[in-house]
Order: C-alpha cells, then sequence, then structure tokens
C-alpha cells in the first residue's frame, strides 16, 4: 500500500481509497473551547515529519493560510503523532476515513470540527504486474478492501 502515487514501470497501481485530513485531539481540549478551526491559534498544531504539508494544506483549505499556533509539535511517526494528541498535547491531522477504525476513536480522541476538508490524497494498492492475476493477492485485495469499507 502506498499514500500518493509514484509511477513506477512493472507495477500495478490500484485506487484503495481517497482521503483527506481531519484534524484530531483529545476531549479536554473541545471542553476547554475548542470547537472551531478559528480557536487553533491558541492550540499546539501536531505534525508528522512524512507529511510536513498536512496542515498547511488543511489550513488552505478552511481558509485559515496565515493562522499561527501557539506551537508546533513535530513527531517521526503516526502512531506517536495521534498518542501525542490522545494524551492532550494539541491537535493532529489523520488520515479520514481510516482514523474512525482507529481504537479509542471518539471517546480518548475526537474531531473537533464539523468541517470536512475534501479529499486530497489516495491510498493505493501496488503489486508487481507480473504477479497482479495471483489469486493470494486478490485475496489480499479483497481483505483490505473490506477492511477499508468498515472503517468508511
Amino acid at each position: 500500500m502506498r499514500y500518493g502515487r509514484e509511477h513506477a514501470a512493472g507495477l500495478k497501481v490500484e485506487p484503495l481509497v481517497r482521503v483527506r485530513g481531519q484534524p484530531v485531539c483529545a476531549p479536554a481540549l473541545v471542553k476547554a473551547g475548542l470547537r472551531r478551526p478559528e480557536d487553533l491559534p491558541r492550540e499546539v498544531l501536531i505534525h508528522v515529519t512524512t507529511q510536513p504539508r498536512a496542515w498547511p494544506a488543511w489550513l488552505q483549505q478552511v481558509g485559515l493560510p496565515n493562522l499561527a499556533p501557539r506551537g508546533h509539535l513535530w513527531l517521526d511517526s503516526v502512531p506517536a503523532m495521534l498518542e501525542a494528541a490522545e494524551h492532550g498535547l494539541g491537535v493532529a491531522i489523520a488520515i479520514a476515513p481510516l482514523i474512525k477504525a482507529r481504537p479509542g476513536f471518539g471517546k480518548r480522541l475526537v474531531a473537533p470540527f464539523a468541517f470536512e476538508a475534501a479529499p486530497s490524497e489516495t491510498i493505493y494498492l501496488i503489486s508487481r504486474t507480473e504477479q497482479a492475476r495471483d489469486r493470494r493477492i486478490a485475496a489480499v485485495r479483497r481483505w483490505i478492501a473490506d477492511a477499508v469499507a468498515r472503517a468508511s
């Protein structure tokens, strides 16, 4: 599976799910008054180093491209980023609709805003062209597609 598309010879690239950025945080931040994107200047934005454009892209879509938050926290992995958000360290950008499948979503981690950004990326299933008809790959493809459908 790949986030975003790279063209490479010899690979079959199949779109799996269109995704969008979704701000998420601990419920305590919502209780403290985080209700609208315009409330973000008093928060820390949590970033993952592999997706440096996630927050700028989302802020552009919501009409706040020059928003200056209280601070920034950069982490090296998506699980670390989401855990920091669960612990109330700030607001992270998760991948929707897949974030809904995370254990504790809706309890330890919530989406504070009603605004939904437009889908901006696609997650692709990649296989070697010569193996594309392999029934084992087809079984994995079906299993992943079913899991994504349940999360959506």
